[in-house]
């Protein structure tokens, strides 16, 4: 028995639409919750600034440094779930700086930090945010001269 290769096609396609979970529930309702990125699993349990870190510890925290110091921004995360990503980002006088992405494995406690050096005199804050962009915390510190 000969098929065109077209009409294979057409079975096949036709068979996979009847079959996407998209097309299942037309009916559903929008109001309903999707899920999103404000899910996480990511949960900071503790965050601080501070001169250094050591032994995965922060040592000297602090919130006042001088220009030209070395700032660190410790942190503890939950992640109950799979290996994810948080973004750092470092602001000076509310104007975003620049950021880094910074993994976090499946741990009750996963340790991590970030530094920059205070190049500007002022006030300072870094936002710890999930992978779809929601503050999970805020660090402020200044820098005097």
């Amino acid at each position: 028995m000969k098929y065109k290769l077209s009409t294979l096609f057409a079975v096949f396609a036709a068979t996979m639409l009847m079959a996407s979970p998209a097309m299942a529930d037309d009916d559903a309702s929008d109001d309903e919750a999707s899920p999103s990125a404000t899910n996480s699993t990511l949960e900071v349990l503790e965050a601080k600034s501070a001169a250094d870190v050591e032994d995965r510890e922060a040592v000297g925290e602090s919130d006042s440094f001088s220009e030209g110091d070395t700032v660190a921004v410790w942190m503890a995360v939950q992640n109950n779930g799979d290996p994810d990503e948080i973004e750092v980002a470092w602001h000076f006088e509310g104007d975003e700086l620049h950021t880094f992405d910074i993994e976090i494995g499946t741990s009750p406690r996963w340790r991590t930090w970030a530094s920059t050096t205070a190049s500007r005199t002022g006030d300072w804050s870094v936002e710890i945010r999930d992978n779809g962009g929601e503050t999970l915390e805020t660090i402020e510190f200044s820098v005097s001269e």
